[in-house]
């Protein structure tokens, strides 16, 4: 028998999976233990339209992972509220997860 998902299964399923991406790119970034250049990134990891007003991506002073950005109106912006407007995908958490795993620490 075919296992029928709801519609509220499905978002579930989707922030719970939008939870665990965040939570390891954290990991990563911790790993790193500085903030990380857009450019070293070896993915293009958001929406083109963004991406040359990214500089920087790191941890703030309560852990959470945000963006230095060079938006006229805001200088950082957190990766959920990147989630929130749609300007970072599901996939682009993966992608974005798999440029931080790829640098090195020199510690």
């Amino acid at each position: 028998m075919e296992t029928v998902i709801t519609e509220a299964g499905l978002k579930k399923m989707l922030m719970d999976f939008q939870q665990l991406a965040e939570k390891a790119i954290q990991t990563e970034l911790f790993r790193i233990g500085r903030p990380v250049q857009i450019n070293e990134l070896k993915e293009n990891s958001v929406n083109d339209e963004i991406n040359d007003y990214l500089e920087f991506i790191g941890l703030d002073q309560k852990g959470e992972t945000v963006f230095d950005t060079s938006f006229s109106d805001t200088r950082e912006k957190s990766l959920s509220s990147f989630i929130s407007d749609n300007e970072i995908t599901h996939w682009d958490l993966i992608s974005l997860l798999g440029s931080l795993k790829q640098i090195k620490t020199f510690h």
